[in-house]
Order: structure tokens, then C-alpha cells, then sequence
């Protein structure tokens, strides 16, 4: 007791009352505590963004993950329809074969020798046309003859005329007489390239008229030198007309007492064809240098 009025009574005299520890425990457990929750939610809350960070980002690697899949998936379906696609060419292909395979074995050369004759006597005339053009010196004249044109411009309107008529007849005969049996087709496709070959024979041989001017003047190598070889291919391909108008009528009606009129009026074509022959033949018979005004080196 002494003890603690000792205290009180310093107390008393200027030192003040000395605060108790009961006192100081509230104000500084609060500070204490409040800054222990302030620190405690901050890591509550970074610890949830990291969360939702990491969950966002599983989130993106599942999508990409589920992007990546469905390429593949494409890819592997576009290379499906690949193979498929080739697999179908490649089909198509084997078809296309075989069928051009048995389109061949099913082709047989005929045995009938009329028909067989028709087409080679048909293949001459259509050389010696052809020919006759190219060598015939009467082609290069400048004089004036028909419809006030001249022999170069005249002969070459003939000869594609004779050309197209023979080559035509042969087109329309190829039923009637298919050399090919099982490739009437491709006979009648004959006529037409040799028509479009010879076509191109005759434009490339064809060239400007020359005139006899005094000066010396040789004739082109491929130029027949007298009347006589013209004579003999004009002659030849008269003939050849003939013949294979012959034939037609004739395996057509399939005997002499069976011809018809109509069998006849099939060779209206190629009957056009020999006037402008007989014509062309007349023109070699009276063949003069001086007549058309060639040049007189090429009658040597």
C-alpha cells in the first residue's frame, strides 16, 4: 500500500499519470489489424486475377487448340477429295482407253475391191490436181481472160474449185463406200484434212504474174516445159473422175441393170469437176509462151 500511494503521490507532483497497458491495446491492435486485412485482401485479389488470367488463358489455348484440329480436319478432307478427284481422272482415263482400244480392234479394212479401188484412184486425182497446179506455167500469165480477170487469178480460183469438189464427193461418198469398216468417222474426216492440206499447198504456191519484158527470164524449176506434160496430167485426172464416178454408180446399184437415176444424179459434183478439167486440158493443147506473154526462155 505504501508503495502505491508512494507512486501516486509522484505522480501527483508533476510527473503525470502513466498510462496503463489496457489503455494502449486497442488503438494499437487496430492499426495493426487494419493494415494485416488491407495486405490480406491485396493478395486475395491478385491471387483471383491470376486465376481468371490463367483460366482466360486455358480458355485461348483450348480455342486454338480446337482451331488447329478443325484445319487439320480440312486438310485432311481436302486431301481426300484430292485422291478422290485423281483417283476419278485416272478412271475416266483407263475408260477412255479401253474404249479407244476396242474402237481399234473393231476396225477392219473392207474386202470389196471397188471400194478399195475408188479411194486410190480418188487419192491420185487429188495428187495430180495438185501437182498440175504447182508445175502449169499458165498459172503465172497476166493476160485477161474471163469476167476480164486474168490466167494467174483464173487458175487459181479453178483449181480450188476442182479441189473442193473432188475432195466433197469423196466425203459424201464415204457412207455409200466405207473403206474402214467401224471407223465411218474417221473416213469421213479423210476428205476434210486433205481438202484443208491442200488448201495450203495451193496458197503457198501461188505467186504474182510475171510477162515477157525482153529481159532473160528463166522459168521455176517445178515447171513443166511444153504442152505435153500438162496434156498427160490433165488427161489423168479426167480419167480418174471418170473412174471413180464409175464405181460409185456402179457399187451403189450393185449391177449394171440396176442404176437409177438418182445413183446418176450423185455425180453432179464431180461432173462440174470435169468441165473445169476439159477446160484446163483445152488451155494445155493450145499452150504458146506467146499466147499468154511468158517469157520466151521458158518454151527451152
Amino acid at each position: 500500500m505504501d508503495k502505491l500511494l508512494n507512486l501516486n503521490m509522484v505522480g501527483g507532483a508533476g510527473i503525470g499519470p502513466v498510462p496503463t497497458i489496457g489503455a494502449m491495446q486497442p488503438n494499437t491492435l487496430g492499426t495493426v489489424n487494419g493494415t494485416g486485412n488491407g495486405t490480406g485482401n491485396t493478395k486475395k485479389d491478385n491471387a483471383k486475377k491470376d486465376n481468371a488470367t490463367d483460366k482466360k488463358d486455358n480458355g485461348n489455348d483450348k480455342k486454338d487448340n480446337a482451331t488447329s484440329n478443325s484445319n487439320n480436319k480440312n486438310k485432311n478432307k481436302n486431301n481426300d477429295n484430292d485422291k478422290g478427284n485423281k483417283g476419278d481422272i485416272q478412271d475416266k482415263f483407263n475408260e477412255l482407253n479401253n474404249e479407244l482400244r476396242e474402237r481399234i480392234k473393231a476396225l477392219k479394212l473392207t474386202t470389196n475391191n471397188y471400194v478399195i479401188a475408188y479411194w486410190i484412184v480418188w487419192f491420185i486425182a487429188i495428187v495430180i490436181i495438185l501437182s498440175s497446179y504447182i508445175t502449169n506455167p499458165i498459172r503465172y500469165s497476166e493476160e485477161r481472160t474471163f469476167f476480164n480477170l486474168t490466167y494467174n487469178a483464173l487458175y487459181y480460183y479453178l483449181f480450188i474449185v476442182l479441189f473442193a469438189l473432188i475432195c466433197y464427193y469423196a466425203y459424201s461418198a464415204s457412207i455409200r463406200l466405207p473403206l474402214i469398216r467401224g471407223g465411218d468417222m474417221y473416213l469421213k474426216l479423210v476428205p476434210l484434212i486433205i481438202f484443208f492440206f491442200g488448201l495450203m499447198a495451193i496458197n503457198v504456191s501461188h505467186s504474182d504474174p510475171i510477162k515477157h519484158d525482153g529481159s532473160f527470164n528463166t522459168a521455176p524449176s517445178e515447171l513443166v516445159k511444153d504442152e505435153k506434160g500438162m496434156i498427160a496430167q490433165f488427161s489423168l485426172i479426167l480419167i480418174s473422175i471418170v473412174v471413180i464416178c464409175c464405181l460409185d454408180v456402179y457399187k451403189s446399184a450393185g449391177a449394171l441393170e440396176k442404176i437409177q437415176s438418182f445413183h446418176i444424179e450423185r455425180c453432179f459434183l464431180p461432173f462440174i469437176g470435169l468441165l473445169i478439167v476439159i477446160y484446163l486440158l483445152r488451155n494445155a493443147v493450145n499452150y504458146r509462151v506467146k499466147k499468154y506473154n511468158l517469157p520466151n526462155t521458158w518454151s527451152k
